[in-house]
């Protein structure tokens, strides 16, 4: 596993703690799915939250993955472009 994590920090970092940032609030959204009792349309409301940044993390593990194969590519558009 630290193997993983250090081979993506190595990557791209910036996109690298982007990915732990939506990491932590996946975990934060997902404490909250059975702390808080709010729902909408019988639907706890922290749901929608822990499913944006889960597929956050996974899409951006992915895309720093794959980047890197792609020969003469640029990350500097594709980074801002994912953060904004």
């Amino acid at each position: 596993m630290m193997y993983f994590l250090n081979e993506l920090k190595s990557r791209n970092e910036i996109l690298f703690w982007v990915v732990i940032i939506h990491l932590i609030f996946a975990l934060l959204y997902l404490i909250l799915t059975k702390v808080s009792k709010k729902e909408l349309a019988g639907v706890n409301v922290w749901y929608k939250p822990f499913k944006f940044a889960a597929s956050s993390v996974l899409y951006l593990t992915a895309m720093i993955w794959y980047c890197s194969y792609i020969p003469n590519f640029d990350t500097t558009l594709f980074t801002w472009a994912n953060i904004i």
